[in-house]
């Protein structure tokens, strides 16, 4: 028998409820890396800069969490990509210029 919401209280079914929120890619710490090789990825393009977002844990397994072509967070292997050590004016630069070119 399956039971249906007739009979249940409404409830918060968002990830707030579980403690989680949606990253705020604005708020975030983003680099840059270039790609270096892709293996057959069609979200990558060797030799072009893309958004790195922070993520401890994607770091233990040896990955990425990169911001490919489709707009979109991915985890990528890092032995793909070359991370851009910058200065802070340098990357708001870089940020404004890809941000422009999505638009």
């Amino acid at each position: 028998m399956v039971r249906g919401p007739r009979n249940r209280a409404t409830q918060d079914e968002g990830q707030t409820r579980l403690g989680l929120a949606p990253m705020d890619i604005k708020e975030a710490q983003i680099s840059f890396a270039v790609c270096i090789a892709t293996s057959g990825d069609e979200d990558l393009e060797v030799c072009k800069v893309y958004r790195i977002l922070p993520d401890a844990k994607a770091a233990e397994v040896g990955c990425l969490r990169v911001i490919d072509e489709s707009g979109e967070d991915y985890l990528y292997p890092a032995e793909r990509f070359m991370v851009l050590d910058l200065p802070e004016a340098e990357r708001e630069r870089l940020r404004a210029v890809l941000e422009a070119e999505a638009a």
